[in-house]
C-alpha cells in the first residue's frame, strides 16, 4: 500500500511540474506578439485550450515511464552509456566522458539545468527519465506554434491570435508519433534533439513572417543559439538547423524583395535571347518561380478544361529545377540581402565546422563504428517508413476514389437512360429522316481529360515564350504530349536498379542486433532474396507517390472534362499565383489568373464571377462548407519548401551507413508539419455535369424523352459520395466539412502502434546465449524495441 501511495505521489508531482513548465513555456513563446497576449489575456480559457493536447501527451508519457519503472527500473540498452554520465555531470565531473558515447552531451546539460531549477538533486533513472517526459510535452506545444506559423493562423494573418485545431491536432500526432514516444519513457537523446530543432525552427518561422525588412538582431542571436543547442543534441541537426532552415530564409529574403509587375514580353520570333534575358533579370529582383505544391503534380502541367491546351507549357516536372534556379539567381544577385538573413545559421556552420575540426570527425568516441559514407539506398527505405506511420492521411484518396466510382456507374446509368430517350424519340417521331447515330462511349471515358474547343473570343493558338531555337511542334510533341516521360522514366528506373545493386549497404549492427525490428525487417525482406531487393523499387515507388499527393492535398488536375476540385481551387485562388515564373508558361495567360479562368466564361465572351466558378451543377458551393478562399489549413507548401526539405532530408541521412527507424523522425516530422489539412468533399466526384450537358443536347426530344432527361439529371446530381454520406450519416459529414477526420484516424493508429509496441517490450523478454548454449551479455534480460 505504502509503495503504491508513493508511486502514484511521484506520478502526482511530476504531473503537476509539466504542467508548471508547459505554461511557462506557453507565456514565453507568446512574448513576441502582444495581440495574442492580449488575446490569451482576455480569454483565458483559450490558454488552456491550447495547453490541451500538450498535457494530454504529458499525461500519456508519464503513464508510460511508470508502466517502464515498474519492469524495467534498471537502465537498458544505449542507457547503460547514456544514465551513468548524466550521473558524472550530476556529481560534478564535467570533463569525465564515455568513449562510446558518440553525441555531445547536450542530454545531460539540460536535464541538470532543468533539475536543478526544479529543485531536484537526485539522478536516479527515474528522475533522468522524467526529462524525457517534460521535453515530449514541450514538443507538442512548439509543434502547435510551428504548425501556427506554416498555416498563417497567427493574429498577423487572420486577426485572431489564436491557434487552430488542426495546429493543435497535428501537434498532438507529431508527439504520439511511435518511435518519439516511445523513446519518451527512454533516457535517449531523441526527444531532446526533436524539440531543440523544432525550436529552433519556430523562431525561423517568427523570423520569416516579418513583413518585410531584415530580422531583428535578437532574433538573429536567438537563432544562433537555439542552433548551437541544436547541435549540441545531435551533430547532424546540422542539417536541419543550417540547410533547411537557413534556405527558407533566403527563400524569404528573395520573396521580400517585391519586384514590380513585370511588364509582358513582345518576343519576336525565333529570338531566345530576348526570353532568357528577360527572365535572368525577372529573377534577380525577387520575381522566382515557386508554385504550391499541388499546382506541380503530378507532372508539374497545370491543367484545366478552362485552358487551351497547347497554351500550358509549365512542366512540372521542371518546376522543382526551374524553382531553385530561379532562387540561386535572386541569391547572387543580391547578396547583402541574403547574408544580413542567413549569418546565424552561417556562424552555426562556422562552429560546427570547428567542432569537426577540434575533434577530428564527426563522430565522438566510437568513430570506428559510425564512419560517414554514402548510402542512397536511405533514400529509398524512408518512403515505405513514412507511409506505414501515415496510413490514415491516405484517408482522403479512398473517399475521393469512391467518389469517382459513384461517378462513373452513374454516368453508364445516365447514357443508358439517354440512350432510351433517344430510341423513344425517334419511334414516336413522324420524320422519315433517321436520326444520326451517336457512338457509344468507350469504357473509362468518364476519367479521360477532353481538350475543350477554343471558342470564337479567343485566339486558337498562344504563341509559348521559349521556343529555344526549335519549332513550336516540337514542343507540343515533346512538352504538351509528355513524349518525353517513357525516357525519363526509363532512367529513372535504371538509376533505381544501379542504387540497389551498387548501393545496398548493411551494417554489422543490423545483421547482429535482433532486439530491433529493423533486424527482422532486413532479415525477410533485403536479405531473404537478391531479386526481392529489384521487386521492392515498387513499393518504394509507390509509397514516395503517395506521400507526395498527401503533402501536395487536393490538386488542380482532374481527368474528367469540366472536373476541378473546389477545395483546390478556393486554396489555390491568389494564393501563390504571383511566384508562378516559369520560362515555360504564357505571361498572357497567366495574367489571365489560369487556374480560376473558365472556358464557359469565355464562350460568352465574358469572365465569371468566383461564386460562378465554385458553383456546381447542383445549383450549391461547395467551398461554402470550408473555411474560406483564403483558409491556411488547406494550404500545401511551396516547391522551394518541398525541395529544400528533400536536400536537407538526403543530406541527412546518404551519409549514415547504419538503418535506424531513429534517423527518419525529423525528416517525417517536418513533412508532417507541412501536409495541409482536408476536408470531405467531392473532389470532381459528381458526374452532374456531364449529365447536366447531356441531357441539354437533347432537348429537340419528345416531352417524354425530356422528362426522363430531367430524372437522370436529378439522379446523377445526388448521386456523389458527400451526398450519399449526407443521407445515410450526416453528422460524420458535418464533421468532416469543418474538421480534419484523418487526424483523428491517425491519432488512434499511432496510440495502437504505441500500445503494441509497449506491450511487445514489457511482456516479450528473451535472453542470449553463446554458442555453448550459455547466458552472454552478462544474463541480462533482451527486449524488442525500435
Amino acid at each position: 500500500m505504502g509503495g503504491f501511495i508513493g508511486s502514484a505521489a511521484s506520478f502526482l508531482a511530476d504531473v503537476a511540474r509539466g504542467a508548471l513548465i508547459l505554461s511557462v513555456a506557453k507565456l514565453v513563446l507568446s512574448l513576441g506578439d502582444s495581440h495574442r497576449l492580449r488575446v490569451l489575456k482576455d480569454r483565458p480559457r483559450q490558454f488552456l485550450v491550447e495547453l490541451a493536447s500538450p498535457f494530454v501527451v504529458l499525461v500519456l508519457a508519464r503513464c508510460w515511464l511508470q508502466v517502464l519503472g515498474s519492469f524495467v527500473p534498471e537502465a537498458y540498452l544505449d542507457e547503460v552509456f547514456h544514465i551513468p554520465q548524466a550521473q558524472t555531470y550530476c556529481e560534478g565531473r564535467y570533463y569525465d566522458w564515455d568513449d562510446k558515447i558518440t553525441t555531445p552531451p547536450g542530454l545531460y546539460i539540460l536535464t541538470i539545468v532543468l533539475n536543478r531549477i526544479l529543485g531536484i538533486s537526485s539522478c536516479t533513472p527515474d528522475v533522468l527519465r522524467s526529462f524525457n517526459v517534460y521535453a515530449i510535452s514541450l514538443l507538442s506545444l512548439v509543434a502547435s506554434e510551428c504548425r501556427s506559423l506554416i498555416e498563417g493562423s497567427s493574429s498577423k494573418v487572420q486577426g485572431r491570435g489564436i491557434l487552430s485545431m488542426y495546429s493543435m491536432h497535428t501537434a498532438l500526432n507529431i508527439s504520439l508519433f511511435p518511435i518519439l514516444f516511445f523513446f519518451s519513457g527512454l533516457y535517449y537523446t531523441d526527444i531532446a534533439s526533436t524539440l531543440a530543432v523544432l525550436a529552433c525552427y519556430r523562431t525561423s518561422l517568427g523570423r520569416t513572417h516579418t513583413e518585410g525588412g531584415a530580422p531583428s538582431f535578437l532574433s538573429d542571436v536567438l537563432v544562433l543559439v537555439l542552433g548551437i543547442v541544436a547541435l549540441g543534441m545531435r551533430q547532424t541537426n546540422v542539417f536541419w538547423a543550417v540547410v533547411f532552415m537557413g534556405g527558407m530564409e533566403v527563400v524569404h529574403a528573395v520573396k521580400a524583395l517585391q519586384p514590380a509587375e513585370a511588364k509582358p514580353l513582345k518576343m519576336r520570333s525565333g529570338r531566345t535571347k530576348d526570353v532568357l534575358l528577360w527572365y535572368l533579370g525577372r529573377y534577380s529582383k525577387g520575381g522566382i518561380h515557386d508554385p504550391p505544391v499541388n499546382l506541380a503534380w503530378p507532372d508539374g502541367a497545370i491543367h484545366s478544361p478552362a485552358i487551351p491546351h497547347k497554351s500550358l507549357l509549365n512542366i512540372g516536372s521542371l518546376d522543382t529545377l526551374i524553382s531553385l534556379i530561379s532562387l540561386a539567381i535572386a541569391a547572387i544577385s543580391n547578396p547583402l540581402r541574403i547574408l544580413r538573413q542567413i549569418w546565424p545559421y552561417i556562424a552555426v556552420l562556422l562552429s560546427f565546422a570547428g567542432f569537426v575540426v577540434w575533434n577530428g570527425g564527426v563522430v565522438l568516441g566510437d568513430k570506428s563504428n559510425h564512419v560517414a559514407t554514402i548510402h542512397l539506398a536511405q533514400m529509398l527505405y524512408i518512403w515505405p517508413f513514412f507511409l506505414f506511420f501515415s496510413l490514415p492521411l491516405c484517408l482522403s484518396f479512398a473517399f475521393h476514389f469512391a467518389g469517382r466510382m459513384i461517378s462513373y456507374i452513374s454516368d453508364l446509368q445516365e447514357q443508358k437512360t439517354s440512350t432510351s430517350s433517344q430510341s423513344q424519340s425517334s419511334s414516336s417521331s413522324t420524320s422519315s429522316r433517321k436520326p444520326a447515330s451517336h457512338p457509344p462511349r468507350k469504357r473509362g471515358a468518364a476519367f479521360r481529360y477532353t481538350q475543350p474547343k477554343p471558342s470564337s473570343s479567343s485566339p486558337t493558338t498562344t504563341q509559348p515564350l521559349l521556343p529555344l531555337g526549335i519549332s513550336i511542334p516540337f514542343l507540343d510533341r515533346v512538352l504538351v504530349n509528355k513524349s518525353y516521360l517513357p525516357y525519363i522514366s526509363l532512367l529513372t528506373i535504371s538509376c533505381l536498379f544501379l542504387i540497389v545493386k551498387l548501393n545496398t549497404l548493411i551494417h554489422p549492427f543490423t545483421l547482429a542486433d535482433n532486439r530491433h525490428y529493423m533486424f527482422y525487417i532486413f532479415r525477410y525482406t533485403i536479405r531473404r532474396n537478391s531479386w526481392l531487393r529489384y521487386a521492392l523499387l515498387f513499393p518504394y515507388w509507390t509509397a514516395l507517390v503517395n506521400i507526395r499527393r498527401v503533402l501536395a492535398g487536393c490538386q488542380v488536375v482532374y481527368k474528367k472534362q469540366g472536373d476541378e476540385c473546389p477545395v483546390s481551387r478556393q486554396k489555390t485562388n491568389g494564393n501563390g499565383l504571383e511566384w508562378l515564373n516559369s520560362p515555360f508558361m504564357d505571361l498572357d495567360m497567366r495574367e489571365r489568373n489560369i487556374v480560376t479562368a473558365s472556358s464557359q466564361g469565355k464562350d460568352n465572351g465574358k469572365q465569371e464571377t468566383p461564386s460562378d466558378r465554385a458553383a456546381d451543377t447542383n445549383g450549391h458551393d461547395p467551398s461554402m462548407a470550408f473555411t474560406g478562399p483564403s483558409s491556411p489549413e488547406l494550404t500545401p507548401p511551396t516547391t522551394s519548401t518541398e525541395a529544400i526539405c528533400l536536400v536537407a532530408t538526403a543530406l541527412s541521412l546518404i551519409t549514415a551507413p547504419l538503418v535506424e527507424p531513429r534517423y527518419f523522425i525529423l525528416p517525417w516530422v517536418f513533412w508532417r508539419l507541412h501536409v495541409p489539412a482536408w476536408r470531405m468533399h467531392d473532389c470532381g466526384g459528381s458526374s452532374s455535369s456531364t449529365s447536366t450537358s447531356t441531357s441539354t443536347s437533347t432537348t429537340a426530344a419528345t416531352t417524354t424523352a425530356s422528362s426522363n432527361n430531367d430524372t437522370s439529371t436529378e439522379t446523377a446530381s445526388s448521386t456523389s459520395i458527400t451526398s450519399w454520406l449526407e443521407s445515410e450519416i450526416p453528422s460524420l459529414v458535418s464533421l468532416g466539412q469543418k474538421l480534419d477526420i484523418r487526424l483523428f484516424a491517425e491519432t488512434a493508429w499511432f496510440l495502437c502502434i504505441n500500445v503494441a509496441t509497449i506491450y511487445i517490450f514489457i511482456t516479450r523478454p528473451f535472453f542470449w546465449y553463446d554458442a555453448e548454449g550459455n547466458l552472454a551479455d552478462e544474463g541480462r534480460m533482451q527486449r524488442f524495441m525500435w
